[in-house]
């Protein structure tokens, strides 16, 4: 029983694994696209390519984070310790938002304002193509 709770496991874990990559590569070019085609629309210079390095270069932190998350579930909420670690996630969170920011405004040479607006039709885009998608997966469903 035991062994066969492990391999269970271990099963859920890969699955979650090369789920994550595959999600993780596919977001990162579809937002990379999706911020070149709304930031062209502003007159930004940054190519899909370039945006997508940017956005690569700066997709450390949310590693980091990540891995900071792992000893949250060593420890129970009411500790310092957890509160401590999810202080420091959030932390690196709004970090890594700001390092997006600054990254594309450098290669859309776009300022504050365009930038932030830049970031605001993405996420626009980007909810649109998220609710398409979801009525199809209903329409497909039901």
């Amino acid at each position: 029983m035991a062994e066969s709770a492990q391999l269970h496991l271990l099963s859920i874990f890969l699955v979650f694994l090369i789920g994550g990559g595959l999600v993780g590569l596919i977001s990162l070019y579809l937002v990379a696209w999706i911020i070149a085609y709304t930031g062209d629309r502003l007159g930004g210079q940054g190519t899909s390519w370039e945006i997508r390095v940017a956005l690569a270069r700066g997709g450390y932190a949310p590693l980091l984070v990540s891995v900071l998350l792992w000893p949250q579930w060593l420890f129970s909420q009411e500790t310092i310790v957890f509160k401590a670690f999810t202080l420091l996630s959030f932390v690196l969170g709004i970090w890594l938002l700001v390092l997006a920011f600054v990254a594309v405004s450098e290669v859309q040479q776009l300022g504050f304002w365009k930038t932030l607006l830049n970031f605001v039709l993405m996420l626009l885009v980007l909810s649109g193509f998220l609710l398409i998608f979801g009525i199809i997966v209903t329409g497909l469903l039901s």
